[in-house]
């Protein structure tokens, strides 16, 4: 649960803070490029994928290390802060769900 958490704030405070690069077009603002990869995580968890959830929060990852930081950065990250969050804890628990569920298949061999 502690590094679910410690997840969390590193990805929040790499929105805020910056670094990295991506292989997405970019749209035009920082805004809009936000949305867009919160939108890719919420439609991956949506659709129960936990690959996608994976690949989109990677990507989200990558992109986000490449922000300079700036006050509308900051601005913009604050204000999408749960959202944020929030698509990250639930990308993180499908993720987990997935090595669960593969772990659950080799329980005979312990």
């Amino acid at each position: 649960m502690k590094k679910l958490f410690a997840i969390l704030a590193a990805a929040f405070v790499v929105v805020a803070c910056g670094g990295g690069a991506s292989d997405k077009d970019e749209p035009a603002t920082f805004e809009d490029q936000l949305v867009e990869y919160i939108e890719d995580m919420e439609e991956a968890v949506e659709d129960d994928d936990p690959e996608a959830a994976l690949e989109a929060l990677q990507s989200f990852t990558e992109w986000s290390q490449s922000i300079e930081s700036t006050d509308e950065v900051n601005e913009v990250a604050k204000k999408y802060e749960t959202r944020i969050t929030n698509a990250i804890m639930e990308c993180t628990a499908l993720g987990y769900e997935m090595a669960d569920d593969y772990y659950d298949d080799y329980d005979y061999y312990y």
